[in-house]
């Protein structure tokens, strides 16, 4: 994928109220991380985890079907019973969604809280 790309979604994630664009072919998780947000992962996106899992709440409809591989993966972790959950890492979109997942946030703000002082100066 090029950095040239069309934008053939958008992406609400709450409840940090969040917006970003997605790109042609780009997953929900991809997109939010070039968008610069941090996004509750242990595999870093290779659909092994289930951490990034999310709950669509609206524009189910506009999402790429899901994958019998992300089906199983969902079927073994916390989301299990829930019928809306999706894998951020695998899911993409083509039109508007808004999506359900708790951690997300901009890397600046996290960063900021693990950052400690340096010694005095001067």
């Amino acid at each position: 994928m090029s950095d040239g790309a069309a934008i053939v979604g958008r992406v609400r994630v709450l409840p940090a109220d969040i917006t970003f664009d997605v790109r042609e072919g780009e997953t929900v998780f991809r997109a939010a991380i070039r968008h610069g947000l941090r996004w509750p992962t242990i595999c870093g996106g290779d659909g092994e985890c289930g951490v990034c899992h999310i709950v669509v709440e609206d524009g189910a409809d506009v999402l790429v079907e899901r994958s019998a591989a992300e089906s199983a993966r969902l079927a073994l972790g916390v989301e299990a019973g829930e019928p809306s959950a999706r894998l951020a890492c695998r899911t993409q979109v083509q039109g508007s969604a808004t999506v359900r997942r708790r951690g997300v946030r901009e890397r600046t703000a996290e960063r900021a809280l693990h950052t400690r002082p340096g010694p005095p100066t001067g």
